[in-house]
């Protein structure tokens, strides 16, 4: 069962790995410009990647994508071109984290403020187990 949401009820996603999106449709063969207009985006949108897209029209976008490609797995593939520069910011903190703790402990508690209602994932054994 597909729910419909209202876009203002999801919110917005940072660009990130979604501007890869274009260039993965033009792999299939497939024109990105009509498809992103059907959502209320365009190419140049795609081009920064700290900028705010709306989710519901991401989430409707990688629904389509799927469909005219024919790739069922098109999110997942897409998602498989992630690289730690996709994640802006926070990736920089990762990056340039003293140990790989210090790194995933940037990258948990820096993505807590991306998790509203959720409880913080940290427990007795340290800051990347959920707590009970």
């Amino acid at each position: 069962m597909v729910h419909e949401f209202a876009a203002d009820q999801l919110g917005v996603q940072r660009c990130g790995i979604f501007g890869e999106l274009p260039e993965m449709l033009r792999t299939y063969g497939v024109d990105p410009e009509p498809l992103l207009v059907k959502y209320g985006l365009k190419t140049d949108d795609f081009g920064d990647r700290d900028r705010p897209l709306p989710f519901a029209s991401i989430v409707r976008l990688l629904d389509e994508c799927a469909r005219v490609t024919g790739a069922g797995m098109f999110g997942y593939l897409l998602g498989s071109r992630a690289r730690i520069d996709h994640l802006g910011i926070i990736g920089e903190m990762v990056r340039n984290a003293p140990t790989l703790g210090h790194a995933f402990r940037n990258f948990v508690e820096n993505h807590q403020p991306l998790r509203p209602r959720r409880r913080p994932i940290r427990g007795r054994a340290g800051p990347l187990h959920r707590a009970p």
